[in-house]
């Protein structure tokens, strides 16, 4: 009752004369110019630690999440004197209003913590990691004392309660896809794809609604295939091959799976998938991609550039070309000085609304870090979407009545 109140509230409001369409378009005009933001490690400030020892993100691998909304980061965080394997680690939660916040005890001995946090709820409330969960409520939980078994959780639903993973233990021959709504009395065990009726399947996500599932499945040999699982079986989009062809992200509604595959011109290259248009390439050659906005219009990844080292994040909006994200942020979102001595490696997560990124890179002092950036995408934003936070509610009317008042008081 109260989103058709304030519907129909606006509805009058906008009809009552052309200025106040005009109040509007400049208010979306003017919002959501480029930000960027340095994810934080613990306990110590970039600029006073010479060692650089504040790493949340390595080596590529999906440590950093972004809710749906856009406002919550999580992602692995390690003490100072940061060397792979011989430092502490622990999962954080980070807001731009409250900054940085530990939500797990130590993971450095924890079997099942490589790749850190997995799958974050819309509103952030809910975070899983491959073995264990974390609500604003509960606090830590292992995954043992919510689902018992051998399970190896590696993405969740938009609301947090649905999650999807690998039930079985690695090194042996053969891991399940799984899916599991909190409170189910048993995880449901989903079909194999007839191109692989053996082997195992890894790295898999799900949609925002619960409806799809997908990752890669391993075949003889260990070559693999992307493939898709949703209320008509499994399908694989690619053909198996030595190549690590996955599925990173989906749409809201799983009707868009983006993700890596072996393509012509003999390159692994990132794609777009559609039941009804099938795969398409959406970035350059040697790139992967990572993650899609709620409809799969906004995505991006990295991308490997030979002869130079690392990573290079691309991103892609709309029908427009894919471009570097750095040369994009410079460009299109006036952010050169903000991103002065950064080099982006990675986009690793994108809101709902696609205005918000969140990714890895290496930071002025050459240490590696997350990063969140903000966007403005006018040729996208709905127009009652007054704060951009992809929902339309009574915070939007709220911001639009504060506007025209401040408008209004203007003319007075």
């Amino acid at each position: 009752m109260l989103n058709s109140t304030n519907s129909l509230v606006r509805r009058r409001l906008l009809s009552c004369s052309v200025s106040a369409t005009a109040l509007l378009t400049s208010a979306v005009a003017l919002a959501g110019q480029g930000q960027f933001f340095a994810i934080p490690g613990l306990g110590v400030d970039s600029a006073a630690n010479p060692n650089g020892c504040y790493v949340n993100a390595t080596n590529g691998y999906s440590t950093i999440r972004l809710s749906a909304d856009g406002k919550v980061v999580t992602a692995i965080a390690y003490e100072p004197g940061y060397s792979e394997g011989a430092v502490d680690r622990f999962a954080t939660r980070w807001t731009e209003a409250g900054g940085l916040e530990q939500i797990t005890g130590s993971l450095f001995f924890n079997v099942g913590t490589m790749y850190g946090p997995v799958g974050i709820s819309s509103d952030g409330s809910t975070i899983w990691g491959e073995n264990w969960r974390w609500t604003a409520k509960g606090g830590y939980q292992p995954l043992s004392s919510i689902l018992p078994g051998d399970f190896h959780v590696f993405g969740c639903s938009a609301d947090g309660n649905t999650i999807t993973g690998v039930r079985g233990t690695y090194g042996m021959a053969e891991l399940d896809f799984f899916r599991w709504t909190v409170g189910d009395a048993a995880p449901e065990i989903l079909p194999r794809s007839v191109e692989n009726p053996q082997g195992y399947f890894y790295f898999n996500t799900i949609s925002g609604d619960g409806s799809t599932v997908g990752g890669l499945a391993v075949g003889p040999n260990y070559t693999s295939s992307a493939v898709v699982v949703n209320a008509k079986g499994a399908v694989n989009l690619t053909p198996t091959q030595d190549q690590s062809n996955l599925v990173w992200d989906f749409s809201s509604d799983g009707s868009v799976a983006v993700g890596q595959g072996f393509m012509p011109p003999f390159s692994l290259r990132a794609f777009r998938w559609t039941a009804a248009g099938g795969m398409e390439a959406v970035g350059p050659d040697a790139s992967d991609c990572r993650a899609c906005n709620a409809d799969g219009t906004v995505v991006g990844g990295a991308r490997i550039n030979f002869g130079t080292a690392g990573l290079i994040a691309w991103i892609r909006v709309g029908d427009a070309p894919w471009s570097d994200l750095k040369d994009y942020l410079i460009a299109e979102q006036g952010l050169g000085a903000q991103l002065e001595g950064w080099r982006l490696e990675t986009v690793q997560d994108i809101s709902a609304d696609g205005r918000t990124i969140v990714g890895s890179g290496f930071n002025p002092e050459g240490c590696e870090q997350g990063f969140l950036v903000r966007i403005d995408l006018p040729n996208t934003n709905d127009i009652a979407d007054m704060n951009g936070d992809g929902v339309v509610n009574s915070q939007d009317l709220a911001a639009l009545l504060s506007a025209w008042a401040a408008q209004a008081a203007r003319r007075t």
